[in-house]
């Protein structure tokens, strides 16, 4: 089958040539022929439109199982963390060799906040952060028909496949 690039240069073409310049009249063989591609166009967006249905479901069904699979990685790690939780207090520090599996200490240093109010400014840092708010220039635009310098209100024509 033609690609939709292809059906419709053939329409645009039978179009100009199904009427005879001469007489006027409409060449029926050609006539049946467009039908027969319009009806083709018609076939070919429509089955461009269900496989693209066909992916987001696709899509949809992958995202689901991912989450699944993540549920199930973030319960084994949790399971893990607790295994490894209960062997580290029966251990108590102490290293533990076998041919299968070894375990070593390294100690490490941490701060620990107890209180934020307490701790003096030279200790602290601040940050400030600006962002542009697209909503509050839509409707400055949009509603209240404001002029927002280093920004415009763009009309898109979004195709929605039901």
């Amino acid at each position: 089958m033609s690609t939709l690039y292809e059906i419709r240069a053939d329409i645009e073409t039978l179009t100009r040539e199904m009427v005879d310049p001469e007489t006027g009249e409409i060449d029926e063989e050609k006539m049946a022929e467009l039908e027969q591609l319009e009806l083709d166009h018609e076939q070919k967006i429509e089955n461009i439109l269900l496989l693209a249905k066909n992916c987001v479901s696709d899509a949809k069904q992958h995202e689901e199982e991912s989450k699944v699979q993540k549920e199930k990685a973030d319960r084994l790690k949790r399971k893990a963390a607790r295994l490894l939780e209960y062997v580290s207090g029966d251990l108590d520090g102490k290293d533990f060799t076998t041919p299968k599996v070894e375990v070593a200490w390294r100690k490490s240093k941490s701060v620990e906040i107890l209180n934020e109010d307490l701790i003096p400014d030279e200790y602290k840092q601040y940050e400030t952060t600006c962002k542009v708010s697209k909503t509050l220039i839509k409707k400055a635009i949009d509603k209240e028909e404001k002029e927002v310098p280093g920004a415009r209100l763009l009309i898109k024509n979004n195709m929605r496949v039901i």
